[in-house]
Order: C-alpha cells, then sequence, then structure tokens
C-alpha cells in the first residue's frame, strides 16, 4: 500500500555485496554486571518453580518424582 503513495527505490540492494563475511562483535562487547545478576536471579527463581512444579504432579498422579531422574529422561529423549 506504501508503494502506492511513494515509490520504493531499491538501488541501496542492488548495489550491496552479494556475500559478506560476518564480523564478531561488530557492534562491540560489554557485559553488565547487573543484569547478569537479574538473569541468574531469575534462572534460580525458574528451575524452583519448574521443581516445584513436578513434584505437585508427582503427588496428583501418585508417581514419585526425581528431579535429576526426570530432567535426565526428558533430556535423553
Amino acid at each position: 500500500m506504501f508503494e502506492s503513495f511513494h515509490t520504493i527505490d531499491f538501488s541501496a540492494v542492488v548495489k550491496s555485496p552479494w556475500f559478506v563475511l560476518p564480523q564478531p562483535f561488530a557492534f562491540g562487547l560489554s557485559v553488565n554486571l547487573q543484569y547478569v545478576l537479574v538473569f541468574f536471579l531469575v534462572l534460580v527463581a525458574i528451575n524452583i518453580q519448574t521443581l516445584t512444579l513436578m513434584g505437585v504432579v508427582g503427588e496428583w498422579t501418585g508417581e514419585e518424582m526425581y528431579p535429576h531422574a526426570r530432567l535426565s529422561w526428558a533430556c535423553s529423549r
């Protein structure tokens, strides 16, 4: 619909190279310790919730849940 009001210019696409080698960290690399800490706190909270939910489901179904066995069984499928 936009092209009915303004023509699209593909000249930049035509002039661009066909193959470009990627540059690692083209935009730089920085680590903010606060973000890393928040990430790990969220990760720990999610793991606690997951293991708790597995225990609740085990109680509901009457099957004993061993987190290490269940997680390794799920990952080996």
